[in-house]
C-alpha cells in the first residue's frame, strides 16, 4: 500500500525548546527554474525576483514558481521558507504553496500579511494531523474534510515546485528572496490509516471523534459533572485575571483619565487606548462568541453517529426541524431539505449543569472570562448581558439594501450605500438596537461583517461600473465621472481609486449618522473588515472612531495607508487551531498542537500590546464548531477556547491569563 502523509502548515511563533536547524537553498543559485504565471512578469535583481502583475483575470492567483530540476522527496524536510518584500503602499497577503505529484488531496500552503514597503519571512511548516484515510470517505456537510481545502492529505514524496502567490490584483509588485528548505528538528510523523469501510459511526454520543483520544475527552455524564466541580473550585480560587482591574476590566491601578460614563478613545504617550466609563485605560482583550450551542445536521448523515438521544422527552429541546435550506453547503441544497438537526453542545451542557443549563452556562462563561482576564465579548451568549455582573460588549447592526451586482465576495455582494433603502435600513437597525447600544456596558457598534470591498479602489469601482445601468452606485459614479470630464473609456486608475473610495465613504458616513443619532456617546467601530483595500481604509478613518479588522495571521500587521487620518485598530477576529482532538479542520491558521497554539496566542497579543495603533484583539470563537459542521457553511473548525464538551483548553487559557496579567503595564511601559 502506498504511504501517505497528512500534512498541514503552521508557524511555531515562540520556540519552546532549542533545536538544531539547517537550510538548503532553492533559489537563487541552486538550479531551480523560475516561471511567471497568470499574467505576471518577473525581474531578477540583487538576488530578489520581483513579480509584477498586469490586468488580472478574476479568481486567479498570480504567482512565480521555483521549479525543481526533478521531483524532490521532502518527507524529511521540516518547512519551506521565503522572504517577501512588499513594493506597494498597503499591506499585501503573500503566500507559499507546495506543488507536486500527490495521489490524494492538496499539498501544503499558507501565507502572511506583509506591511506596506516592508519585508517578512514566512516559514511554512509541514506537520501531520495524525491520521489519513485509505480512500475518499465522501463525508458530507463539512466545510473542510480529508480531501479538500486546508486539511487535505497528501504525499511530499514527489514535490515539483514551490510557488509564491497573491490573489488576483492589478498592478501589484512584490519581491521574493531566500527561498529555502529547512531541515533538522521534528518532521511530520507517519499517520494512522483510517479504513473508510469501517470508519462509521465516527462520532460518539457527545459529538466527539471516537477514533481519537486526548486529555480531557469526556466519556460519561459522570465525567461532565467531575469537570464542573473541578473547574468551579479552580475559578473560586482565582476569580480575577486582570490585576488591578475595575468592574469593566479597565486598569484601575493605572492613571486616571477623564470619565465620561461611556467608552471612548484617547492617545496617551504616543499610543492609542480605549478609556472605560470610569476614566480608566482599557485594552479590549476579548472573544467573539459565535456558534455557541450550534446545531449540526443529522438527516442524510445518520450513519456518522454512534448514538442520538430521542426526539421526545427531556432531549426534545436539543432537536430542531428545518423546513427550508440554510445558506450554503450540504444543507443549503434544496434537495437535502427538510432536515433534522441536533445540538451536541446544548445536550452536553444539560448533562453537565442540569435543567437550568442555559443560565448556568451563561454564568460559567462570565466567571471564566473574568478569571481568565477577558474583558470584552463580540456576539452573544444567551442571557449573558442580563446577569448582575456584566462584561463589556460590542453590539452590531445589519443594514440592508439592493446589492451591487458587480461587487461579489465570500458572504455575498456588497450592499449599495447609494440605494435609498440603505439609509432607511440604517436608521431602522439603529432604533432596533437602541436599548442594547446605549448603556455603559456597550463598548461600541459594528455594522455588517467582512464585506466585499475588493482588493483596492480600482477593483471596487470597476465592479460598480460593471453593474446594470439602474444600479444606484453606478449612477452616482457615472455622475462623478461626468463632473471630471471623463467616461468609462477614458477614466484613469487614479480616478477609479477615488471612485472606489467614494463608495466606501458613502457607506461609512450613512451608517455613522444613523448610529450617532441613537447613541451619540458611543463608538462607531465599522464593519469588521477582512480586506486590505487602502481606499476603504482611508474612508473608514474619516468616519470611524475605531477601525475593526479581522486578521487571521501569525500576528496583526494591518496599518493605515499613507494620507489616512490617524485612528486606532481593534482586531475582532483571529485564531489558531490544531488536529489533536479529532477534527478534520483545525482553523484558518492551523498549528501543530495545543502548546504551539498557546505560543502563537502570546505572540499575537504581545504584538497588539506593542503596536501604538492597536487597542485590543478578540479571539474567534468561544466554542469549537461541531465536529460534523454547523449549519450554514458547514464550518467544522477546532477554533474555540472551550470544546463542544465544555472543557477549556488548558494551554490556551494559561496563555490568555499571561497576557491579561501583563497587558496594561507592558503597553504603558512600566
Amino acid at each position: 500500500m502506498r504511504s501517505f502523509t497528512w500534512l498541514m502548515v503552521g508557524v511555531l511563533a515562540v520556540p519552546v525548546v532549542a533545536e538544531t536547524q539547517s537550510t538548503e537553498r532553492v533559489w537563487p543559485g541552486a538550479g531551480a527554474k523560475l516561471e511567471a504565471r497568470h499574467g505576471t512578469t518577473i525581474e531578477e535583481r540583487d538576488n530578489v525576483v520581483y513579480v509584477q502583475t498586469g490586468r488580472c483575470r478574476p479568481k486567479t492567483w498570480p504567482n512565480v514558481a521555483f521549479v525543481f530540476p526533478a521531483p524532490r522527496d521532502l518527507t524529511q524536510v521540516r518547512a519551506a521558507r521565503m522572504t517577501f518584500t512588499n513594493c506597494t503602499d498597503r499591506a499585501l497577503y503573500i503566500a507559499i504553496k507546495v506543488k507536486g505529484r500527490t495521489p490524494q488531496g492538496q499539498l501544503p500552503e499558507g501565507g502572511c500579511s506583509v506591511p506596506a514597503h516592508g519585508a517578512r519571512t514566512k516559514e511554512l511548516r509541514f506537520f501531520s494531523t495524525g491520521w489519513v484515510f485509505d480512500k475518499d470517505p465522501h463525508l458530507l456537510g463539512l466545510k473542510r474534510n480529508p480531501r479538500v481545502g486546508g486539511s487535505a492529505s497528501c504525499s511530499l514524496a514527489q514535490v515539483t515546485e514551490l510557488v509564491a502567490y497573491i490573489s488576483a490584483e492589478d498592478n501589484v509588485r512584490f519581491g521574493v528572496s531566500d527561498v529555502e528548505l529547512v531541515t533538522g528538528g521534528p518532521v511530520a510523523r507517519p499517520p494512522t490509516v483510517l479504513k473508510v469501510d469501517t470508519f462509521s459511526p465516527w462520532v460518539d454520543a457527545y459529538g466527539q471523534a471516537n477514533f481519537a483520544e486526548w486529555p480531557d475527552k469526556v466519556h460519561s455524564p459522570e465525567e461532565f459533572r467531575a469537570h464542573a466541580a473541578a473547574e468551579d473550585a479552580a475559578l473560586a480560587a482565582r476569580p480575577e485575571g486582570i490585576p488591578g482591574a475595575n468592574r469593566f476590566g479597565g486598569w484601575a491601578a493605572g492613571p486616571q483619565r477623564a470619565a465620561t460614563g461611556f467608552f471612548r478613545t484617547e492617545k496617551v504617550n504616543g499610543k492609542w487606548w480605549l478609556v472605560d466609563p470610569e476614566g480608566r485605560l482599557f485594552l479590549s482583550h476579548g472573544v467573539n462568541c459565535g456558534w455557541e450551542c450550534a446545531p449540526t445536521g443529522i438527516s442524510g448523515r445518520e450513519s456518522y453517529f454512534e448514538k442520538l438521544p430521542p426526539r421526545e422527552g427531556p432531549t426534545k429541546q436539543f432537536w430542531k426541524y428545518f423546513k427550508k435550506p440554510v445558506f450554503r453547503n450540504y444543507y443549503g441544497d434544496p434537495a437535502n431539505a427538510p432536515f433534522w438537526a441536533f445540538s451536541f453542545t446544548s445536550h452536553n451542557l444539560w448533562l453537565k449543569y442540569g435543567d437550568y443549563w442555559q443560565r448556568k452556562n451563561a454564568e460559567m462563561a462570565q466567571r471564566r472570562m473574568r478569571a481568565w482576564g477577558l474583558n470584552t465579548r463580540t456576539g452573544g451568549f444567551p442571557g449573558l448581558t442580563e446577569l448582575p455582573r456584566r462584561i463589556p460588549y460590542v453590539t452590531s447592526i445589519g443594514p440592508q439594501s439592493r446589492p451591487i451586482v458587480g461587487v461579489d465576495g465570500y458572504w455575498g455582494k456588497l450592499r449599495d450605500p447609494f440605494a435609498p433603502e440603505f439609509e432607511t435600513s440604517c436608521r431602522a437597525e439603529a432604533q432596533r438596537m437602541r436599548t442594547w447600544g446605549t448603556n455603559e456596558w456597550c463598548l461600541g457598534w459594528t455594522s455588517n461583517n467582512e464585506q466585499s470591498w475588493g482588493a483596492n479602489g480600482v477593483a471596487l469601482a470597476r465592479g460598480v461600473l460593471a453593474s446594470p445601468d439602474d444600479q444606484p452606485a453606478k449612477v452616482a459614479l457615472l455622475k462623478m465621472l461626468v463632473e471630471k470630464g471623463m467616461t468609462t473609456n477614458t477614466v484613469t486608475d487614479a480616478v477609479l481609486r477615488e471612485l472606489g473610495e467614494a463608495v466606501a465613504d458613502k457607506y461609512y458616513a450613512t451608517v455613522r449618522a444613523a448610529v450617532k443619532a441613537v447613541a451619540p456617546n458611543h463608538l462607531y467601530l465599522g464593519d469588521r473588515n477582512d480586506k486590505r483595500n487602502p481606499e476603504v481604509f482611508r474612508a473608514a478613518a474619516r468616519h470611524l472612531d475605531v477601525i475593526t479588522v479581522n486578521i487571521y495571521d501569525q500576528r496583526p500587521t494591518v496599518a493605515l495607508p499613507e494620507g489616512a487620518e490617524d485612528k486606532p485598530f481593534l482586531v475582532t477576529e483571529f485564531h489558531f487551531g490544531c488536529y489533536d482532538t479529532g477534527y478534520f479542520y483545525a482553523s484558518l491558521i492551523p498549528v501543530e498542537d495545543q502548546r504551539t497554539r498557546a505560543a502563537c496566542y502570546l505572540e499575537y497579543l504581545r504584538t497588539v500590546l506593542d503596536s501604538p495603533n492597536y487597542v485590543g484583539a478578540h479571539w474567534f470563537c468561544w466554542r469549537d464548531c461541531p465536529i460534523t459542521g454547523q449549519l450554514g457553511e458547514g464550518a467544522n473548525a477546532q477554533c474555540g477556547l472551550v470544546s463542544t464538551s465544555d472543557v477549556p483548553y488548558t494551554e490556551l487559557v494559561n496563555a490568555i491569563r499571561t497576557v491579561a496579567g501583563e497587558m496594561y503595564t507592558r503597553r504603558y511601559g512600566q
